[in-house]
């Protein structure tokens, strides 16, 4: 194999990886926002995103001491 074929390789692979990372973070804020407004189905997640907030919070938090 020589450097071209390596780096399109290379490439090919950080690409997928990104454009995966952004539809999951897509579907994230999707289901975020069902959520938000109250759309039934989702208590679970509902759960997951509260404890989300508090970790960050209390991440936050710990920065201003």
């Amino acid at each position: 194999m020589n450097k071209a074929t390596v780096l399109k390789s290379v490439t090919a692979v950080v690409g997928a990886g990104v454009a995966i990372w952004l539809i999951i973070n897509e579907l994230i804020s999707i289901l975020e926002n069902l959520a938000a407004i109250g759309v039934p189905g989702f208590p679970r997640l509902e759960k997951i995103l509260e404890r989300l907030k508090n970790t960050v919070s209390k991440g936050d938090n710990a920065d201003e001491k």
